[in-house]
């Protein structure tokens, strides 16, 4: 009962928001992000996803906010349990990303990071490497400097470290990690855990390669970025770490 209030509320809000400001604006876009909340707190999926994309449509056009609506999406379906659901609605976005704006653009590959985390998350480490061979392609070729391309360094790294691929994915995380330091600052508020994400990666790594001095080494690293120490011991599986 509540949330179908809170969704009428900010489908209200909405109304209010396109009269006050009209359809390009901020506001409009944070209130189309609730109401998406709110209806996949009500199992409404596919209206959720719409409205998601059509927020970050609005700000895209917004420099200074572009990006800060698939954060909350991922959340909220997590929350829901639903990654397999979200993985179909990703891979809906991104074929419909290639439609509008071509097969190598930004809004590509804004949409196949979210699909890495889900199936990093989901352990589908063979099916995530495709995918995020293809975003690290794209940023490399368009943000070569950006932050971004360093964490999709980060996230293949951590698709061939759950295949076993030890060699490939130590190459790749450390220079994802040396590429996200030194853009630290440079990290919008939601991505400041990148870096710490990476040197877990790491620990993960070189834990299941036998490296465990390394582990230890990078283990102390993790420790120092988060104030705590990664739970990562001798014969565990790498499960992949959030997007």
């Amino acid at each position: 009962r509540m949330l179908a209030d809170s969704e009428k509320n900010y489908l209200d809000a909405l109304a209010i928001n396109l009269k006050l400001y009209g359809v390009s604006h901020p506001e409009v876009a944070s209130t189309k992000q609730m109401r998406g909340v709110a209806l996949v707190g009500l199992g409404r999926y596919t209206e959720a996803l719409e409205l998601y994309m059509q927020a970050v449509a609005i700000r895209q056009r917004l420099p200074e906010a572009a990006g800060r609506s698939a954060p909350s999406l991922l959340s909220a379906l997590e929350r829901q349990g639903t990654l397999a659901e979200l993985d179909q609605m990703l891979r809906l976005t991104v074929d419909s990303m290639r439609v509008r704006h071509g097969e190598e653009s930004i809004q590509v590959a804004y949409w196949l990071a979210p699909r890495v985390y889900v199936l990093l998350r989901e352990g589908k480490f063979a099916e995530a490497e495709p995918v995020a061979r293809e975003c690290l392609r794209i940023r490399q070729k368009l943000l070569p400097e950006d932050w971004s391309k360093f964490h999709a360094q980060s996230m293949l790294g951590g698709a061939l470290a759950g295949q076993r691929k030890f060699a490939e994915a130590e190459s790749l995380l450390l220079a994802g990690y040396a590429g996200l330091i030194e853009r630290v600052a440079m990290l919008p508020p939601e991505n400041a855990m990148r870096p710490a994400e990476t040197a877990k990666r790491l620990v993960e790594l070189y834990t299941e390669w036998g490296q465990l001095s390394k582990a230890a080494e990078w283990g102390r690293t993790h420790g120092e970025l988060t104030g705590g120490e990664p739970k990562a011991a001798p014969g565990t599986q790498s499960k992949g770490t959030r997007e």
